[in-house]
């Protein structure tokens, strides 16, 4: 779980400089580098990077055309995101020390009273890879389900989880409305880039459809773009009496209606547990009152249920051959437990990072072609 950043100085270049992230997803895996086009290209087996815990000196001169040189300068390892393709591979947590997340400058979704009603399509703010896919943008709906991609969730999805072609996270995919007065769902982005983490709020929603009711349910959802983890957090959490008399809420993600595709929560007793395996989800029955498994009245002793996938290897270090002023291709070493190799791209000096392709399993290299020089370049610096 280690991230090797880079920091290449150079004097003078007559191409411009092409920063690529080479990103694994098992651990989602940074590897930042920085290389100029018509560079002459890193020998095999040098400019090696340490990957210890700390910060680690190394220098490495390469020639160019120029007559100036580059130096890696140091590398140090940090945390990075993980994915997984199977829902089993996540590992389930389950607590009772959490706290719901101070909402305050959050951005509203869905306003109050609301029934079957769903949200625009709205950035995540990060990559976020989802059961081995990349995701960067979510709708949500007042029934308690967030659906990634393009297509905005559906207003009548009640029993979410198991749907064909759709990738769903619920807390509590059950019929329920925006209190008339107060309720809401909204969204909250936060931390720096590498730690960043979204949370959509489902605040005082009615666990019956119609207008009339109390404020019953508040929930969370955090996705962490460190972890690539999915966090589900409960406030007050009450069943109505039309609640009790429906299908129960069900509790996970699905990427599809196959099994392995589905990760489902049993919280109906004093043990829960998850299921990655099967694709048929539970929908937790619960009586009219508190909903004991899930309730609770202070920060600090707040239910939570943690899905996180697990962890790969560190691949081996970034190298560069065949550059020409079109094209390079990138070398890096294999790893254990992948799904493939993430490739981002920056063509502003590592100020922003577009999402380039994903090279598969086991693979050890990626051609990038259809590179633009002409732009000269002064430094790069890599986080």
């Amino acid at each position: 779980m280690k991230s090797i950043r880079l920091s290449i100085r150079q004097r003078s270049f007559d191409s411009r400089g092409i920063i690529f992230i080479v990103v694994l997803f098992g651990t989602l895996f940074f590897v930042k580098a920085s290389f100029m086009q018509g560079v002459t290209p890193q020998k095999p087996g040098t400019g090696v990077v340490g990957r210890t815990g700390r910060a680690e000196r190394i220098r490495k001169t390469v020639g160019h055309p120029s007559g100036s040189s580059s130096t890696v300068k140091h590398a140090s390892s940090v945390a990075a995101p993980n994915a997984v393709a199977m829902a089993s591979n996540y590992t389930f947590t389950d607590s009772t020390n959490a706290s719901l997340t101070d909402m305050t400058g959050a951005t509203p979704l869905i306003g109050p009273d609301q029934d079957d009603r769903t949200s625009q399509v709205t950035p995540i703010g990060f990559d976020f890879f989802f059961d081995g896919v990349l995701q960067d943008r979510f709708s949500v709906s007042t029934n308690g389900t967030l659906r990634f991609g393009k297509l905005a969730v559906s207003d009548l999805l009640m029993q979410p989880l198991g749907s064909a072609d759709q990738s769903l996270i619920t807390p509590y995919g059950a019929d329920q409305r925006t209190h008339i007065a107060d309720g809401q769902v909204q969204y909250l982005l936060s931390g720096t880039e590498g730690n960043r983490v979204l949370v959509v709020e489902w605040l005082n929603m009615q666990s019956r459809f119609r207008a009339e009711g109390a404020t019953d349910l508040t929930y969370q959802v955090r996705l962490s773009e460190t972890s690539g983890s999915i966090e589900f957090v409960y406030g007050a959490m009450t069943m109505s009496v039309i609640g009790a008399a429906e299908a129960g809420p069900q509790i996970g993600f699905s990427s599809g209606s196959d099994p392995g595709m589905v990760g489902s929560i049993d919280a109906q007793m004093a043990a829960r547990s998850f299921d990655g395996a099967s694709n048929a989800p539970v929908s937790n029955a619960y009586p009219t009152g508190p909903i004991n498994v899930l309730t609770s009245n202070a920060d600090g002793s707040r239910r939570s249920f943690l899905l996180t996938p697990p962890a790969a290897g560190s691949p081996g270090a970034l190298l560069f051959s065949d550059v020409t002023t079109t094209s390079m291709t990138l070398n890096w070493g294999d790893t254990a437990n992948e799904l493939g190799f993430a490739i981002y791209l920056s063509t502003d000096v590592g100020v922003t990072y577009n999402f380039l392709a994903v090279s598969g399993a086991n693979t050890i290299n990626y051609v990038a072609n259809g590179l633009r020089g002409g732009t000269p370049t002064s430094g790069a610096s890599m986080r």
